[in-house]
């Protein structure tokens, strides 16, 4: 008889394992003293290549010895060791595990990493625990999991296997994973290779482990080396490019999501030690973490685009005043164009204003940089589709692909965590054009050749198959998967919607980055995920439902929408006292008009349970709208408002046949678009997080070298609650579209600054709710004269009409960037240097908000200055009204006939009315006739501009000379023309003069 002894020698292991066990997998016996414990000290691969003129190239991270003995950012290819990010480290145990027996199976360990923080001799330190957790059925996590008993649930600084454990396939990951992963990873060698490191605990040149010792902990980690000499390298490369930056100032760890500690390399050693036997040898392993490389980069991102829109906020005078003279400049006729030449310091002009312009132009390719390694990392397939890379994390790491015949608490739960990072990754993309380019991109890609398809399409059939099964609408699991869907919205809620704008149309005028995107990618967005996603939501768009609304009935939901906007802004501080009728008598005009549709607007439905309560015409059984206004479904309400956002701009960009003179469309969208995101500026910011980490050292150092100005800190401050917000994602659209239309026109003006200045909806949502939220004498009554210049700046509107240039020298020479000797809009005294002048306006005390309002009205005055002809005839006179900017049902004109002031010689009473500080006396008689003659005047328009003329029958005997028409132009609320502040006094309504006198300016 032969006996094999290997046979024996592995019954009897097999056997006392059973009796004694030592090791075991995390659903059972915990030992009351872990003396067989191999320690593993996990850190990972932190990305940090945000620094340097070039940034280095997307690449996988090296191996832990070429990152830890490199000098240079170059070497270490753009990565650094860090300490992990919460989350969940997975261990399986790999063969051969020759203590065991030929039949032994590697456990898999699965640990929970919290983290605490504390301050010891004044540095600050993370307190890590490693809790290892157990199956609670004791064979599988479909049940879920709990923390073991005992020291081991309560968590070691590190992580462990047994000590007979050799190999490992190990990986780091930000959520706990479905049962159903950790199922096929445990009992997949394939899969593990596809998605885990393997590693060899006892090799000396392993690629991700070294020894855990002293010299190794303080060499490799940034947060066990002493603060003067963390993150050394990108501190050289800073250096190399911009000489004059302290970096004592210059924390690198604020440009992440994480932030850096002072470890004490001695203290987990003694930790560590304890648990080893005589010439035993604990490791670092390094780790990589696909979902903390992208926030990184988007957090560096962020940070320009926050300081970028705080700039052009800081700068809003020069810019403003800039833009206006610009504008003047480009006209054709030379005898004008040399007035306003001769009338500006042509060397602030020529040098300081292209500089101001460049700035957001130098961020914004900065932002580009950033947003090519986001896309690489997400989508090479060198870089994504392999261990360690982005979307092999969310292809693998989730099962939201898997055909599911019924879902459970648990499904709902993943999909929750699913949007979370979904959501942060992608969110502050939606702020910027660069960002937004990006998104169309990962959308427009194809499926790679394995068939598990790229990086979008791994995210949004997952989404879709999941919220295809109609159990995400049962009672039990409804409110997560809603809470999830709008987590997603919140994340790409404008990209989706204005694809989705342009897809309903019939007629498309795409932007840029949505014509970019071939037919299949538009049909899977369009029919697959968003209509799964509303479909979750109870929520349809009906493809070919439009609401038709006429003049009155689109008037009314502006109304409706303007005077629940208003609620967000207090009172305007100079009240403009009405003096004389109104002409135009609105009510009657918009029910003349009839029912003719002047715009149609999606029209979208909700089920009977749906949790969204659309905006809803008035009247039983009227169709709703795609405008939700609802802080409980932040993501949903930006969607939504974005959708018909985006259909309104290209039913306005139809309509421009004439891009030069846009047209009541124009107007139409601009009123549109302010009281729609003014109405969104109550839902949640999720961007105030980024503004204690901006400051001047930090964006020097992402900048690298390129000048970086100052702005007001207080701006950064306010600005962060509004750039990350519904609100500025909205206001982004309306910028984007605003800029593309510059071009489109062939001005010579930058793009990038009309993005950088905006229109009045982007200044009344970001700049105004800033200088409201610090005090400032810029209400939103007053703020609404910056937004009609800006706006008809954009559309080109400006009067050519010579008797709108009779000041133009003065206001020019007056102006921020005039010649003048003296700078009079801010005094008497002699006009200071350039540099100061841009300085004193970043700082914008309440005497500076006060001259830039005055300032700006001289030249609104120029760009919406009304006009009257009269014509005298036999016994007929003709008053013919030229009104630029003309909105309906909100524009009017307000007038009184007067006369000299009479004198009371017998006590009889005598009425006065004050106009601009004199006094007149009405003129009854000829006020009631010309009354009668209102109701019979003729409106029309042409393009932007209104024609009213009334026709007025003389009385015999009444000499029509008598008296004269005093009238004002209301183009809305808080807009006269025209309107001048006496310059030099406080801006309250009585230091104002405002209206005309018959066809002559009293200005």
């Amino acid at each position: 008889m032969t006996i094999n002894i290997q046979e024996l020698l592995d019954k009897y292991i097999e056997k006392a394992y059973e009796l004694f066990p030592q090791n075991l997998e995390v659903d059972t016996y915990m030992q009351p003293c872990d003396c067989n414990i191999k320690p593993i000290y996990p850190v990972r691969y932190a990305y940090v290549n945000f620094f340097g003129k070039e940034l280095e190239k997307p690449e996988a991270p090296p191996d832990i010895h070429t990152l830890m003995f490199s000098s240079s950012l170059q070497q270490t290819k753009g990565y650094a060791a860090r300490l992990l990010r919460p989350g969940w480290i997975y261990i399986k145990e790999e063969d051969p595990l020759t203590t065991r027996g030929s039949k032994a199976r590697g456990y898999l360990h699965i640990f929970k990493y919290c983290v605490s923080e504390r301050e010891i001799n004044g540095k600050k330190q993370r307190v890590e625990k490693f809790k290892k957790y157990m199956f609670i059925n004791r064979k599988d996590a479909s049940e879920g999991l709990i923390p073991e008993p005992g020291i081991r649930g309560e968590g070691h600084p590190f992580l462990f296997v047994a000590k007979d454990v050799i190999n490992i396939s190990i990986v780091y990951s930000e959520h706990p994973w479905h049962s159903s992963v950790l199922a096929k990873i445990d009992n997949s060698l394939e899969l593990r290779q596809k998605t885990m490191q393997f590693i060899n605990l006892e090799q000396e040149q392993s690629p991700f482990a070294v020894n855990a010792s002293d010299k190794y902990f303080r060499k490799l980690i940034v947060d066990y080396k002493i603060r003067q000499e963390q993150f050394a390298n990108i501190k050289a490369t800073i250096e190399k490019d911009i000489n004059e930056l302290d970096l004592a100032d210059v924390g690198i760890d604020t440009l992440t999501t994480q932030n850096s500690y002072e470890m004490d390399a001695d203290v987990i050693i003694r930790q560590i030690s304890s648990y080893l036997h005589l010439d035993e040898q604990a490791r670092i392993v390094i780790l990589h973490d696909p979902v903390g490389r992208q926030r990184d980069i988007v957090e560096a991102y962020s940070i320009l685009n926050l300081w970028q829109q705080s700039y052009n906020a800081s700068n809003i005078y020069p810019l403003t005043i800039g833009f206006y003279v610009e504008k003047l400049k480009a006209t054709k006729n030379p005898e004008l164009k040399k007035k306003i030449d001769d009338s500006i310091d042509s060397d602030a002009w020529e040098n300081d204003w292209p500089k101001l312009k460049k700035v957001t132009e130098d961020f914004e390719a900065r932002q580009a940089m950033f947003m090519k390694l986001f896309e690489a990392f997400a989508d090479n397939p060198d870089l994504s589709y392999q261990v360690g890379g982005l979307k092999n994390y969310f292809h693998y790491f989730f099962s939201l692909q898997d055909e599911k015949e019924t879902l459970e608490e648990e499904d709902a739960l993943e999909f929750q965590f699913f949007s979370e990072i979904l959501s942060g990754l992608l969110g502050n993309l939606q702020s910027s054009l660069p960002g937004q380019q990006v998104l169309a991109k990962l959308a427009a890609k194809e499926s790679d050749s394995n068939g598990d398809g790229n990086f979008w399409r791994t995210i949004t059939t997952g989404v879709v198959t999941v919220l295809n099964n109609d159990k995400v609408k049962s009672p039990l699991l409804k409110g997560p998967f809603i809470q999830g869907v709008d987590n997603i919205l919140l994340g790409m809620g404008t990209f989706l919607a204005t694809v989705c704008a342009y897809t309903y149309q019939t007629i498309h005028q795409s932007s840029s980055y949505v014509r970019q995107l071939p037919q299949k990618a538009i049909d899977q967005i369009t029919q697959q995920l968003v209509p799964a996603l509303l479909s979750t939501l109870g929520v349809v768009i009906e493809p070919d439902g439009r609401v038709a609304l006429s003049e009155q009935s689109y008037q009314e939901v502006l109304k409706r929408l303007e005077s629940k906007t208003n609620r967000h802004f207090p009172d305007p501080a100079v009240r403009q006292q009405a003096i004389g009728e109104r002409m135009i008598n609105w009510s009657k005009r918009l029910e003349s008009l009839g029912n003719k549709p002047v715009i149609t607007l999606p029209e979208v439905k909700t089920s009977v349970d749906s949790p969204v309560q659309l905006f809803t015409l008035d009247g039983a059984g009227k169709p709703s709208l795609g405008l939700l206004f609802d802080s409980s479904l932040t993501g949903v309400s930006l969607f939504l408002n974005a959708f018909t956002l985006s259909d309104v701009i290209m039913q306005t960009e139809y309509a421009r046949n004439n891009p030069l003179q846009p047209g009541p469309t124009y107007m139409n969208l601009l009123r549109f678009s302010t009281a729609v995101i003014g109405m969104s500026a109550d839902l949640t910011s999720i961007g105030s997080t980024l503004a204690s980490k901006v400051n001047s050292p930090i964006v020097k150092a992402l900048m690298s070298g390129i000048k970086v100005p100052a702005v007001n800190i207080a701006m950064v401050n306010q600005f962060s609650r509004v750039a990350g917000s519904v609100a500025g994602y909205l206001g982004a659209i309306i910028s984007f579209y605003d800029a593309s239309n510059a071009f489109k026109v062939g001005n010579n003006m930058e793009g990038y600054g009309l993005v950088a200045i905006g229109t009045g909806s982007i200044i009344l949502t970001t700049v105004g709710l800033i200088f409201l939220a610090v005090g400032s004498v810029l209400t939103a009554g007053l703020l609404a004269w910056l937004a009609a210049g800006t706006s008809l700046l954009i559309g080109g509107s400006v009067v050519q009409a010579s008797s709108a240039w009779s000041d133009l020298e003065k206001v020019l020479n007056n102006c921020f960037w005039g010649t003048g000797d003296k700078y009079r809009f801010w005094g008497n005294k002699a006009r200071p240097s350039i540099l100061e002048q841009l300085d004193r306006a970043r700082k914008m005390s309440n005497d500076t908000q006060e001259h830039f309002l005055i300032e700006n009205q001289e030249f609104l005055n120029l760009f919406i200055q009304p006009q009257l002809k009269i014509h005298r005839g036999f016994g007929v006179t003709t008053y013919r009204f030229i009104l630029p900017a003309f909105q309906m049902s909100l524009s009017n004109i307000r007038g009184i006939f007067v006369t000299s002031p009479k004198t009371s010689y017998w006590g009889e009473r005598v009425d006065y009315i004050e106009i601009n500080r004199r006094k007149y006396t009405p003129d009854a008689f000829r006020n009631a006739k010309f009354k009668e003659a209102q109701e019979k005047a003729k409106l029309t328009l042409n393009g932007d501009t209104a024609t009213l003329e009334v026709v007025f029958t003389e009385t015999k005997g009444v000499f029509p000379r008598s008296s004269e028409l005093y009238w004002y132009y209301e183009q809305s609320a808080n807009v006269i023309a025209p309107l001048r502040y006496y310059w030099g006094e406080k801006l309250t309504e009585e230091n104002t003069i405002k209206g005309s006198f018959d066809g002559e300016r009293t200005l």
